[in-house]
């Protein structure tokens, strides 16, 4: 996908064997690529002109986020209500103008009266009506059906994904030994070892960002600084070492450990996913004037 900002540079996107974004300047010098990590279908790209950002949708990952032009600053954009439990539709959930959503069918199915649920219509797909009617979904050999009778590919089966809206992909899942490279989440999902205490939730439930003073105490310490599974410990899937994360003396600290560029503080954004930087902020969102750095210093900040 090729989008052009005028007088500058073609940006482009790549979801092949590399995904990544990047850009080049229209005299052919320059080439770059500008955002690689954490990307794997970025089959939507779009440029905003008006305050010099790239957006891009990531069709794998499902998720929308924007960087600044030289892919700096990034950010997700926040979900919308497909993304859980697929809007409990069976099939096909499309998003509609001002934040609403409706279900759909595919070719040969009809909605059912709950507006929710895709059922087959017989009629449609054999002309002489000698089918037999039945609810359930006939899927490809190479693909997997989910309980709700959507059809997806037998890859996306146990990845640690809801890739069928009703999670039935991953029941009955056995989870995979993660290798030394990796990262396993206590959920058992294995995720690259470096994205562990970078600030962003790269497992699902949140454990390779989590702090050890943070959890529960019925984890004991010897399993939560171990990389092997203990007879006494109350999960299969074990964090190594908790996050103590250190921001630099330019950026805002979370409540939650996280660390944002400081300018990011009462934006009126939310941040941080705990919502701590829009905190202790007067109504019409300016920044306080003087404020703790994580450094133990109190700086003054204007607009």
């Amino acid at each position: 996908m090729l989008t052009v900002f005028p007088e500058r540079y073609l940006y482009w996107s790549d979801w092949g064997d590399n995904p990544h974004i990047g850009r080049i300047g229209m005299d052919g010098t320059n080439r770059s690529v500008i955002i690689k990590d954490k990307i794997t279908w970025p089959n939507g790209l779009a440029l905003d002109f008006i305050n010099d950002r790239i957006y891009w949708a990531d069709a794998r990952e499902d998720y929308i986020a924007f960087t600044s032009m030289d892919g700096t600053n990034r950010h997700t954009v926040v979900g919308h209500p497909c993304q859980i439990n697929n809007g409990g539709c069976s099939n096909l959930c499309l998003l509609s103008p001002g934040g609403g959503y409706k279900c759909a069918c595919p070719t040969n199915f009809y909605l059912a009266s709950d507006g929710k649920q895709c059922l087959s219509n017989c009629t449609a797909s054999q002309p002489d009506r000698s089918c037999l009617c039945t609810d359930e979904r006939t899927c490809e050999p190479y693909q997997f059906r989910c309980k709700n009778n959507r059809c997806v590919p037998g890859r996306w089966q146990c990845d640690y994904d809801n890739d069928c809206g009703d999670n039935s992909d991953e029941e009955k899942c056995v989870p995979r030994k993660c290798s030394e490279s990796e990262f396993a989440c206590t959920n058992g999902r294995c995720i690259a070892g470096r994205w562990k205490c970078d600030g962003d939730h790269d497992c699902a439930d949140g454990s390779d960002e989590v702090s050890l003073k943070h959890f529960p105490s019925f984890f004991s310490l010897d399993c939560l600084k171990s990389r092997r599974v203990l007879k006494n410990c109350n999960t299969l899937h074990l964090l190594q070492d908790g996050c103590d994360v250190k921001c630099d003396s330019d950026q805002f600290q979370c409540k939650n450990g996280h660390c944002i560029p400081i300018r990011w503080r009462c934006d009126s954004d939310v941040d941080c996913m705990d919502g701590s930087d829009e905190e202790k902020c007067d109504s019409s969102g300016e920044r306080i004037t003087d404020f703790l750095l994580p450094t133990g210093l109190h700086v003054r900040v204007e607009r």
